[in-house]
């Protein structure tokens, strides 16, 4: 839960919102996020060697734009962070949320949903509305150490 919750309070204190869509009536499914996978490989700056596949801007067949990031994963490439991620995307859990974030610095509400493994070591994030690709690795990195 602490891993959660950590998560929640690094993605609102790092996000920047997009045009305000109202709040989500479930999450988007791991089957969809498969489907979608990951576009980009972001290196964790904290973190040798470990790196996040990200996903900007997707709607994952809901009504809503969503930021998808998931990870950690290593690799000498960022194609083989692409692959990588997107093998292990298999791995995640359905989501818990949407948790609407209660940030009062945050100029609109934003909702957040988080995908675990059975081991915790690979996680996932779901974020409306999407929000600025800096600080997405410090996202998922804080959720990992708070397990």
């Amino acid at each position: 839960m602490k891993l959660k919750l950590a998560a929640a309070t690094v993605a609102i204190m790092l996000s920047q919102g997009a045009m305000a869509q109202g709040q989500p009536q479930s999450c988007p499914a791991v089957a969809q996020l498969q489907a979608v996978g990951v576009t980009i490989a972001m290196q964790d700056q904290q973190a040798q060697g470990q790196w996040f596949g990200v996903t900007p801007n997707n709607t994952f067949g809901t009504n809503n734009e969503w930021t998808f990031a998931a990870g950690p994963v290593e690799s000498q490439s960022q194609q083989g962070v692409l692959e990588a991620v997107n093998q292990k995307l298999s791995t995640l859990g359905e989501g818990m949320g949407p948790i609407a974030s209660d940030d009062q610095d945050q100029q609109e509400k934003m909702y957040i949903c988080f995908y675990t493994n059975q081991s915790s070591d690979f996680v996932g994030i779901t974020v409306t509305p999407p929000f600025a690709m800096d600080g997405v690795t410090n996202l998922l990195h804080k959720r990992l150490m708070k397990k």
